[in-house]
């Protein structure tokens, strides 16, 4: 099956700095997959390019089967529907009548029931009557998702959708873009939570100064991760010193974490030798347990460490797409456009 996007060798240069560097990676039909990368990796550029907003300076991408500027890309650009960290909004007018405005530039009816069923799906059928202009961050990222999705898009890329929202409002929106593969929607979504991207995504596209540096399943980026992640020893803290000494005598690393426990790293092949050094100082500990990997380890370890600036906010900003101008809303309009 081929792929819904694919770039294959992109480069794109600013100046004599090259933001997308013979990047290479696909996101196949019914996958959500995550983009990310820490500050400046060249995500944004990714999907400026994607969407046509901006040229490569070399290489192919393919966006639903085509090329930018080429036969057919028109419409699928059509059908690709987006959301950025600030969406594009007419901010005197509803929330309904936002939705409105979209259907009809996308030639559906401005009475669809989808208009009012979407709204309800991101919890926004209370406050549909409302002024944008009245809405928090959050309210206008669930409207900016709503209208990425008012055409059924046969792909939607998402560019930090769970920004400004709640606890309850993030699992909301999880279990919203979970779904859309079974409704026929692929997704390629950039945010710099991990922990959520983890839970959303089954993809990862992983890049660094505009190079890819790993993609594939997030499960097995995640195992790959397991063999360095270590045991975590917890002891009292006035017991630091010599758990510290017994375990660097037995050739382990130890880290202390910001909670305090202890982080053991090393060739350890099963707790209990962890548990001996230990022992040896007499020390007893009350928590002894191998540290589990996850989406953030693996980041760690393929990024070299650079986690606090992954997927944060972009090198520039692009607005809400589906239709033939990404994010074009003027009159009174909010958000980014380009």
């Amino acid at each position: 099956m081929q792929p819904l996007v694919s770039f294959d060798t992109v480069s794109k240069r600013y100046d004599s700095r090259a933001v997308i560097d013979q990047l290479s990676f696909s996101v196949p039909e019914g996958s959500v997959t995550a983009l990310l990368g820490p500050n400046g990796a060249g995500k944004t550029t990714a999907m400026r390019l994607l969407l046509g907003i901006a040229r490569g300076d070399g290489g192919s991408i393919s966006l639903l089967g085509a090329a930018p500027g080429g036969g057919g890309f028109h419409d699928a650009v059509r059908r690709t529907g987006a959301l950025v960290e600030e969406p594009a909004l007419y901010a005197n007018a509803s929330a309904e009548s936002n939705m409105r405005i979209q259907a009809a530039s996308l030639g559906m009816s401005d009475h669809d029931p989808r208009i009012g069923a979407l709204l309800g799906q991101v919890g926004l059928s209370a406050r549909a009557s409302d002024r944008v202009k009245k809405y928090s961050l959050g309210m206008r990222q669930r409207l900016g998702l709503a209208l990425a999705l008012v055409n059924v898009p046969q792909l939607v890329i998402l560019d930090e959708p769970t920004n400004g929202l709640d606890p309850a409002g993030v699992v909301e929106i999880r279990e919203l873009i979970r779904s859309l593969p079974a409704q026929g929607t692929t997704v390629l979504v950039s945010s710099h939570l991990l922990a959520e991207v983890q839970k959303t995504a089954d993809r990862a596209v992983i890049i660094d100064g505009g190079r890819l540096v790993s993609e594939g399943p997030i499960a097995d980026l995640m195992a790959d991760a397991q063999q360095d992640t270590g045991y975590l020893v917890r002891v009292p803290r006035e017991q630091h010193p010599a758990a510290v000494g017994a375990l660097q005598t037995a050739g382990y690393t130890v880290a202390v974490e910001p909670d305090g426990a202890l982080l053991v790293s090393g060739e350890i092949d099963r707790g209990a030798r962890v548990a001996y050094a230990l022992s040896t100082a007499g020390v007893l500990p009350d928590e002894l347990r191998p540290r589990a990997a996850d989406l953030e380890t693996a980041f760690l370890n393929i990024t070299g460490g650079n986690v606090a600036a992954a997927g944060a906010a972009a090198e520039d900003s692009i607005g809400v797409g589906g239709s033939d101008a990404i994010g074009g809303a003027t009159d009174g309009a909010t958000g980014t456009t380009p």
